[in-house]
């Protein structure tokens, strides 16, 4: 639904890059996701990338209710997480 990139330093062709990525903020209908690309040689921050998304129901564009299990990562008083209890997509435990 929506992508928001910030190109924090240039890739050249044949760098070798890694893509963190984790999920931000859960709602009922939508949901965030957070993407971080570094150059490990140097530790440089290449991109940081927000991106809203939602699951719809094909070809009446219809908005979907996100799966049950995943009420789990929302929050009572807010849909926003704290760091600690964000989830990585990865599976692996996100750093920074």
């Amino acid at each position: 639904m929506r992508t928001e990139i910030d190109y924090r330093r240039p890739a050249k062709l044949g760098d070798q890059l890694v893509i963190e990525g984790r999920l931000d903020r859960v709602e009922r209908v939508r949901f965030w996701c957070a993407f971080q690309i570094t150059r490990p040689k140097d530790n440089t921050l290449i991109a940081q990338c927000h991106q809203m998304l939602a699951l719809i129901e094909m070809p009446e564009g219809k908005l979907l209710h996100l799966p049950a299990h995943w009420k789990k990562y929302r929050t009572d008083d807010s849909a926003e997480f704290q760091r600690e209890s964000q989830v990585p997509i990865s599976g692996k435990k996100y750093t920074q």
